[in-house]
């Protein structure tokens, strides 16, 4: 016998009966999927951090920076804070009027050097000492170098930095050679907003201008909790390279190529966007210029030149300093100040073999010498008594 057919009007309730168990199913399966691939990305996480970039394991790879300090890394020279500093841990009960100073910038400025300094032979440390036994008040200093930056790196760094650190001034170290100057690692191919934001270049090409600073957060939030995104981002991010015209590149007053002039002009551009939070956070910002180890002495700067013309070093005659001259002018033009360490270095190449560890990295008297000139610097223009001030009338 045969089913009647349902009337017009008539309610398909066996269908409906039937469909409700596979939508279910197929919400199942979807969460399923969702937490299956959650999973997978934490795990792709924890097998990437446990990755290094060197074979002691202390630099792990970082998608704006391009690489960084490890957290918690212990090795023979001291251990790397939870911040990635080369200091102590900041104490939860550190005094809320101290005042503190953060550093940034490349090997010399962490304590790089074969048969270098250990953590508490290095600038950071003595120039902390020198501050409290010295001045007024509560001082820490926190050195936030890493082996190998730019300053395109190293000013991200800072800016990384500012919210756990909440430092008072942030000192800069700047060379003028090509290592500090033109950029070749992976950084150079990420944009960085006026409000501190990172974006791809490839993306922001395709961005419409107004949509750049809720795309570039989307963006961050997606690198900070996404590893698979991570490592898709990474694909478009290739290592760098320097025309081996420009290796042994030195600014001066003479016009750089034009491939140089724009990645000079990208790095000071940044500069100048930490300046600019900087600024509206009250922290003071400077620019301390690290004459190269070979401008260190007359003998060494002219055998730099005559040896390395053909690849960018200034012409025979260029003046040891001229550097620290033209790089002060660039500051200024983007509303920087800038202490010259030109005597330092000169005084540490009187001595190298007692200043430094490898005739280019400091030795322990050599940070002594550095942690001195800037406690100079600092107070000679009454800059430690104003930070003092101002953190007293504004404790964290």
């Amino acid at each position: 016998m045969t089913a009647a057919n349902p009337a017009p009007g008539d309610t398909p309730v066996d269908a409906a009966v039937a469909r409700g168990p596979v939508l279910r199913q197929l919400a199942v399966v979807f969460l399923g999927l969702l937490l299956g691939l959650v999973a997978v990305d934490v795990a792709i996480g924890r097998f990437e951090s446990a990755k290094d970039l060197s074979d002691k394991g202390m630099l792990v790879w970082d998608e704006t920076l391009s690489w960084t300090n490890r957290p918690g890394f212990e090795g023979k020279k001291g251990r790397i804070s939870s911040l990635g500093l080369r200091s102590p841990e900041i104490p939860d009960d550190a005094p809320s009027d101290e005042v503190r100073v953060l550093g940034v910038g490349a090997s010399r400025t962490f304590g790089a050097g074969k048969g270098g300094p250990t953590m508490s032979e290095i600038w950071s440390h003595f120039l902390e000492e020198l501050t409290n036994s010295k001045l007024e008040g509560n001082w820490r200093v926190l050195n936030g170098g890493v082996n190998g930056y730019s300053l395109r790196q190293s000013v991200r760094r800072a800016i990384q930095l500012l919210d756990a650190t909440q430092p008072d001034l942030v000192v800069v170290f700047v060379s003028p050679g090509r290592q500090l100057l033109l950029d070749p690692s992976s950084a150079r191919n990420i944009t960085q907003l006026p409000s501190g934001r990172l974006i791809p270049k490839d993306v922001e090409r395709v961005v419409p201008t107004p949509l750049m600073e809720p795309v570039a957060a989307a963006h961050g939030f997606l690198l900070e909790n996404s590893t698979i995104y991570s490592r898709y981002r990474s694909q478009f991010t290739g290592k760098g390279t320097i025309e081996s015209s420009h290796r042994k590149y030195v600014i001066s007053a003479r016009k750089p190529p034009p491939e140089v002039a724009v990645m000079i002009k990208d790095s000071l551009n940044e500069l100048k966007i930490l300046a600019k939070i900087c600024d509206e956070r009250g922290i003071e910002l400077r620019a301390a210029i690290l004459l190269e180890a070979y401008q260190d002495s007359e003998m060494h700067w002219d055998t730099y030149v005559r040896n390395n013309a053909s690849m960018g070093a200034p012409p025979l005659g260029t003046p040891r300093t001229e550097s620290t001259r033209v790089l002060t002018k660039e500051f200024a033009k983007r509303g920087v100040k800038s202490w010259s360490m030109n005597d330092a270095i000169t005084l540490i190449g009187t001595r190298r073999n007692k200043f430094t560890c490898d005739d280019a990295h400091w030795s322990a008297a050599g940070h002594r010498v550095i942690a001195q000139h800037l406690l100079n610097a600092l107070t000679s223009e009454g800059l430690d008594e104003r930070l003092l001030e101002n953190r007293r009338k504004t404790p964290r």
